[in-house]
């Protein structure tokens, strides 16, 4: 999971990141780059096509979102279309619920998760989370308290958490994340909290130029309701308990290579095509290659699977044709690394393969799972 405030901008450079009330302790794993670079390079090719997007049809088109129910079962969504349950081996998708105004209908699904043999979906149009049997057939639907305008509600397996953004009076803004008592509610314990120091914010705007190519933090959170943690820069990861409890870390002296020029060039034509011209001038984006640090983030995104193995997603620069991901076990010990085309996201994640949204060559998108091949355990 991350807090995205900019499609191509996620945190800032120098976050410092605090787990709430958090003692120092747990098992602590060091690999110089050298080892993390001789981990075994998993091979990876084509699996299971999952659907080819028309844009007619339930396919993901622009945004893939999934998330799992159980070990066996998963949801697969774009906001604006239908929520899709698929199993191992079923090769027909259960469609869960309808598009619509209506009773049981939602418009725009933010968020899914579970609820024992239940689909729970959070709908932005209606502020509600809605109750689905496993065939698809609505049960019950529970209005939500008022969004903020700030906040952002989820589900990571069948953990509900609520990430917000907040400002604050001449200082940086913070991010935090809650796991919350139940999907409905906004009581919890927050687990997470980060400082932005180059984010400053008024009224929910951005009043100062973000640098491109922000690192975290980026998060994960497990089954067990610990969180997975990482500030982004430099190589470092931390596990804690719901309570606080440092669980283990893992650092490395490992760096991504330099932004170049070519990167910056890349970004700025990225930030261009995707804000609005009459507010973004030349000169703000001029300020945002200025304030850009000399490397990206060494660690851009964090996944669990349910038997809670790890994959961390390394750099990501517009120039690159290629992401690195790392593969640790649920105790922080690193095992092996792959590599996945600049343009698959990655959308699920497990030890043996992983599900991605990319394009085809002839552009259509897809989603598909693709085969890990090799010995990392």
């Amino acid at each position: 999971m991350v807090w995205r405030v900019h499609q191509s901008v996620v945190v800032g450079a120098a976050a410092a990141i605090v787990a709430a009330c958090a003692p120092a302790g747990g098992a602590a794993h060091h690999l110089t780059a050298a080892q993390l670079d001789s981990l075994p390079k998993l091979g990876v090719t084509d699996g299971r096509l999952i659907c080819t997007a028309t844009g007619i049809d339930p396919c993901p088109l622009h945004t893939a979102i999934a998330n799992w129910l159980d070990r066996d079962h998963y949801v697969l969504w774009e906001p604006g279309r239908v929520v899709r349950m698929y199993g191992g081996r079923d090769t027909t998708p259960v469609t869960i619920g309808a598009l619509g105004a209506d009773k049981g209908q939602y418009a725009t699904a933010l968020a899914a998760g579970p609820d024992g043999n239940h689909v729970l979906i959070i709908d932005r149009s209606s502020n509600s989370v809605m109750r689905f049997g496993r065939d698809g057939a609505f049960e019950e639907s529970t209005a939500l308290p008022e969004s903020d305008g700030e906040s952002a509600r989820g589900f990571v397996g069948d953990v509900p958490i609520l990430q917000r953004i907040r400002p604050r009076v001449d200082s940086s803004a913070v991010v935090e994340v809650r796991v919350l008592s139940s999907p409905a509610g906004d009581t919890g314990r927050v687990v997470l909290s980060a400082a932005i120091p180059w984010l400053f914010l008024n009224g929910g705007r951005v009043v100062r130029p973000t640098p491109f190519f922000g690192a975290g933090p980026v998060f994960t959170v497990a089954a067990d309701r610990s969180i997975i943690w990482s500030p982004g820069t430099p190589f470092e990861v931390k596990r804690q308990s719901l309570h606080g409890a440092t669980i283990w870390t893992l650092t490395s002296d490992w760096m991504p290579a330099a932004i170049t020029e070519a990167d910056i060039a890349a970004e700025r034509r990225n930030v261009r095509a995707q804000s609005d011209t009459s507010l973004m001038h030349p000169a703000d984006i001029d300020s945002m290659a200025a304030r850009t640090a000399k490397r990206p983030p060494a660690i851009t995104g964090i996944a669990v699977d349910p038997a809670g193995d790890i994959a961390l997603a390394g750099p990501s620069v517009p120039t690159a044709d290629s992401i690195d991901y790392f593969i640790l076990s649920g105790d922080g010990i690193p095992t092996a690394r792959f590599r996945l085309d600049n343009r698959s996201q990655l959308v699920l994640f497990t030890p043996d393969s992983v599900l991605v949204h990319r394009p085809t060559n002839s552009e259509p998108w897809e989603t598909r799972w693709l085969l890990l091949r090799g010995s990392h355990k």
